[in-house]
């Protein structure tokens, strides 16, 4: 397919003018989800996840709609054999380095955001829930490295949720291109469920706009 670049128009447009309607919809499900109970809100963050892994497909190709480079796709590879792989043998390390590349991955991507609300978002989406809801990010951590995560991680994710609480208001405050999306998954933080919350960010404020892109 030939290259076609795409245009900077749609820059901090969110998706279009359908947009609110999109997000409407999207807190509306994860509302439902909370009342059901946990395991429900669980089950549609997972959702979220799966459903937000396309916007990958396209997302390195610097806003053309052409093929990856073999050697792209065999970093992603590697990567993505390595993170679990590390994981496996050290957990906390492997959890840490997860959200690491997650954090840099949010922030770089183009979702047509300026900067600070793309930090933001990626502050949020890794530490959002440390901050505003430390008790369930610890039990789900628990859950996932089998043992207690370090108080010095959580720490670390809830001053990263802090200052990214402070860029979401700022880049409001200055009324930067993607500022709402950034507004809207400091709510998602406080009102859902971890899972849910970080899967909604993912879906809605970073897979959906760089898709549309």
């Amino acid at each position: 397919m030939a290259s076609r670049p795409i245009s900077g128009s749609n820059r901090g447009s969110w998706l279009g003018a359908g947009a609110p309607y999109v997000f409407i919809a999207l807190f509306a499900v994860a509302g439902l989800a909370q009342l059901a109970g946990p395991g429900l809100a669980l089950a549609v963050g997972l959702a979220l996840f799966i459903l937000g892994l396309g916007h990958g497909a396209g997302d390195e190709n610097d806003g053309e709609l052409r093929a990856n480079s073999w050697a792209l796709v065999a970093a992603y590879m590697v990567t993505g054999s390595a993170i679990p792989a590390l994981y496996l043998a050290w957990p906390v390390l492997g959890l840490s380095t997860f959200l690491a590349f997650s954090a840099w991955h949010f922030a770089r991507s183009d979702s047509g955001m300026d900067l600070l609300p793309r930090l933001a978002i990626a502050g949020l989406a890794v530490g959002g829930s440390a901050l505003l809801r430390p008790h369930t990010t610890a039990s789900v951590f628990t859950a996932a490295l089998g043992e207690a995560p370090p108080t010095l991680l959580l720490l670390l994710l809830a001053v990263g949720g802090g200052a990214a609480l402070l860029a979401a208001a700022t880049s409001m405050a200055l009324r930067h291109a993607g500022a709402k999306s950034a507004g809207l998954a400091a709510l998602a933080c406080l009102l859902f469920h971890p899972v849910l919350a970080v899967g909604l960010i993912f879906f809605g404020m970073h897979a959906l706009p760089v898709q549309k892109r």
